[in-house]
């Protein structure tokens, strides 16, 4: 077979495919030098390995109502990119940052739709950059979102925030969603978080902590306050371990606290123990009304306005407004449960998923204060799900209470001022010790 002539069309066409296929490689060549991965053997639940971005099907694009910034080395990779249809809108809708505002992670920013809030790379619901550049061209949250991963002890793990609509429905819906698996995966190193033993702990303690919580959280055979109000004990004690030094008895706090719950004593000793509907809206309410403003899609502003009609905040028609909240509130969590029988342990699992996301009791200043942040976010979501209950004149479909929990963890999970709002609130409530903190937990 010959070769076509220099000046034939044929000869051009051949020119230009082979310039193409040059730049396709000098390309995949930077962006291994840019983002370099590496092969890991992955633990994760078992709803990690079966996700699948949904693309056009998702009700809540993650595209839409954050700032994505962009690091200083990929700014650069988008500007050397030529002869490609993204070429153009790499440029024009990738804005640099300027002044205190930019630094080498956060050098610019996607510029977003003004009309739709979403990204200006989101076509027909996938995103233009993945499909031109390839996965490991994309910035770091666009990358990561909705994963989080992190390696202890040499065994790297994955979660998903529940913030994505489809790792929502896995993670709530699925049979088995946290039996974990293990699999290899290929992984961005920069993506993927050392964590150490922290506050003098050795590994195998930090890691027997970490296990016994979880497999706490997943006990049965206790309601989920009584598993809140146990795990609250424990990171109380641990506390105390840790602030006198003596954390080499961690382990023996460990045992005689398994010890405890295997006899049943711990049991008795919850029985007396006081709740308040009373407390748990007036605290839970002045929190939801400073963050539910932070909606940013037509999915979130739907569910606001829902929870806030179910609940009637801020709606003064009532002789005693707080009264009133009070009793929608009871009322809604009578319908939640009501439309919880016979379903999987919702939140439950989403207390499971929070203790994975956040290396419980270990993303703290203390275990206590790790602690505190699981039930300002379980307390939260409970007030969240009964104004949806409250709202519906029948009983809620679990495909609505999935989308609740969607809503939330894109509302409040991201929101760094939340934890701060919710421990400035208890105290002004005298409510941070753990037997005052009970009342926020206990549920009839």
């Amino acid at each position: 077979m010959g070769f076509p002539q220099r000046n034939s069309l044929t000869y051009t066409k051949c020119v230009l495919v082979h310039v193409a296929l040059v730049v396709q490689i000098l390309l995949v060549a930077m962006a291994s030098k840019l983002n370099p991965e590496r092969t890991y053997s992955l633990l994760t639940p078992a709803y990690v390995q079966a996700f699948e971005c949904s693309g056009p099907a998702c009700e809540d694009t993650c595209c839409a109502g954050w700032n994505i910034t962009v690091d200083k080395a990929t700014f650069k990779f988008y500007k050397q990119v030529e002869k490609s249809e993204i070429s153009e809108r790499l440029n024009t809708q990738t804005k640099r940052l300027s002044g205190d505002a930019q630094s080498n992670q956060n050098y610019a920013q996607l510029v977003m739709n003004p009309e739709t809030k979403e990204c200006g790379f989101l076509d027909d619901g996938w995103c233009a950059i993945h499909k031109e550049l390839g996965e490991n061209h994309l910035p770091k949250t666009c990358y990561t979102f909705p994963r989080s991963s992190y390696k202890f002890m040499g065994q790297a793990e994955q979660v998903l925030s529940l913030g994505c609509p489809e790792a929502a429905r896995l993670a709530l819906l699925s049979p088995a969603p946290f039996d974990f698996v293990s699999y290899e995966a290929s992984i961005r190193t920069s993506a993927v978080h050392n964590i150490q033993a922290p506050w003098g702990l050795s590994d195998q303690a930090t890691n027997e902590i970490r296990i016994f919580s979880l497999q706490l959280m997943r006990t049965e055979s206790l309601a989920l306050w009584q598993r809140l109000v146990v795990l609250g004990v424990f990171c109380e004690n641990l506390n105390a371990l840790i602030d006198s030094k003596q954390q080499d008895k961690a382990l023996a706090l460990l045992q005689d606290l398994i010890g405890t719950i295997e006899s049943g004593q711990i049991l008795d000793a919850l029985q007396d123990m006081a709740s308040s509907t009373s407390v748990q809206a007036s605290l839970f309410n002045p929190l939801w009304k400073a963050c539910a403003a932070e909606a940013k899609s037509a999915h979130q502003t739907r569910f606001v306005e829902k929870i806030n009609a179910g609940l009637q905040v801020g709606m003064q028609t009532a002789a005693n407004p707080s009264e009133q909240l009070r009793a929608n509130y009871e009322d809604g969590l009578k319908k939640l449960a009501r439309s919880l029988e016979g379903q999987l342990g919702l939140l439950e699992r989403v207390a499971v998923n929070e203790m994975l996301l956040d290396f419980f009791p270990f993303n703290s200043k203390s275990p206590y204060e790790s602690f505190v942040k699981l039930v300002a976010r379980i307390g939260l979501l409970r007030f969240m799900l009964a104004g949806v209950c409250k709202a519906n004149p029948d009983k809620t479909d679990i495909q609505e209470l999935v989308s609740t929990v969607q809503v939330f963890y894109r509302l409040f999970r991201h929101n760094d001022l939340f934890t701060q709002q919710f421990n400035d609130l208890l105290r002004t409530a005298n409510l941070d010790g753990l037997n005052q903190l009970v009342v926020l937990i206990k549920s009839d």
